[in-house]
């Protein structure tokens, strides 16, 4: 059974991997995690890509059906979202980062594809899902990247298909709007190892991405399933000239920009509000006389520091407005 999830601070890590996927296999998983470390990867984020949970599964011995009258479609529960899935950092040689001052760090994420507006409420509450430290969503079409916009604090990453066009990609301001509410974007570079259509659909995709954004509030990332499509961090920094990045500011979108995203995950495990209780003999009556309410205020210093300080009130023969009618 996979660990829960464990809040680390993500202060003072140099790079990070933010998308390792699970493809189902520990050993596989441990080994993607092992490469990512000896690449220079002192943060990395451990992936469970399960598309789009609330798509109907098909067979083929299924025969078409009869149309039926519409009725009122029930909403299917996100029911079977896996546990987080988390590696043994002890088998993790860590000595190197160590003596560099670093501390190997490891994160849960969920990647869920939403392709229908009626399951948005039912993922975003699913407990499963608020099991892992960050949830990455794939907007389907453009209604689905609307309705993102009003839930900013339910997620903290979209990502897309990288081969493919993408719909909402040309609304930049949408896009900057999601971002200035601190949800990241980001762009995987694993597709654009493949053939040379899938090489040209990742950089157009990437360098419109960038454009809308003004090359703000976005990770990247590799999207690894196999150890041998882990690129290390200053190989990823030159990818990064592709898509017109200069390389003075490569190394933002491979650290501080992550930095950010786990940051922001974090704070979803820390205090959102406090409530102070007091008892009704410590609450002013409402009959309670100007003179004597101001004695029960001064007798807290904070206030009777700030009264101190007040200068003196002029008396009437001091007072202009007194000398006037006169």
């Amino acid at each position: 059974m996979a660990a829960p999830p464990i809040s680390i601070s993500p202060r003072q890590f140099e790079f990070a991997e933010m998308n390792l996927i699970h493809s189902g296999s520990p050993a596989l998983t441990l080994k993607l995690a092992q490469r990512a470390v000896l690449m220079g990867y002192d943060t990395f984020v451990i992936n469970r890509d399960i598309g789009d949970h609330f798509a109907p599964e098909l067979h083929e011995d299924d025969e078409p059906e009869e149309p039926q009258p519409k009725k009122k479609k029930k909403q299917k529960n996100a029911v079977g979202i896996p546990d987080p899935f988390l590696v043994d950092l002890s088998k993790i040689d860590s000595k190197q980062l160590e003596n560099n001052g670093r501390r190997l760090r490891q994160f849960s994420r969920l990647t869920v594809t939403l392709n229908d507006a009626d399951y948005v409420h039912n993922l975003f509450m699913d407990p499963q899902v608020k099991k892992y430290d960050l949830l990455a969503i794939r907007p389907g079409d453009l209604q689905i990247f609307n309705i993102l916009q009003r839930k900013c604090d339910s997620f903290d990453i979209i990502t897309y298909e990288a081969t493919e066009r993408v719909e909402w990609m040309k609304f930049s301001r949408q896009i900057r709007a999601l971002q200035k509410e601190g949800v990241s974007f980001e762009i995987t570079y694993v597709p654009a190892l493949g053939d040379s259509h899938s090489r040209r659909m990742v950089l157009a995709n990437g360098r419109s991405l960038f454009h809308s954004l003004a090359n703000k509030g976005i990770i990247f990332a590799s999207g690894a399933r196999d150890v041998i499509d882990i690129r290390g961090p200053y190989d990823a920094m030159n990818m990064l000239t592709l898509f017109g990045i200069k390389p003075s500011i490569a190394k933002t979108y491979l650290s501080a920009f992550q930095r950010l995203c786990l940051l922001r995950c974090e704070s979803k495990h820390s205090v959102k509000g406090a409530v102070a209780v007091h008892s009704l003999d410590n609450v002013p009556s409402s009959a309670l006389a100007p003179k004597c309410a101001l004695q029960r205020l001064l007798q807290v210093p904070e206030f009777r520091a700030q009264i101190e300080k007040l200068p003196p009130r002029p008396t009437p023969a001091e007072d202009p407005a007194t000398m006037d009618q006169a």
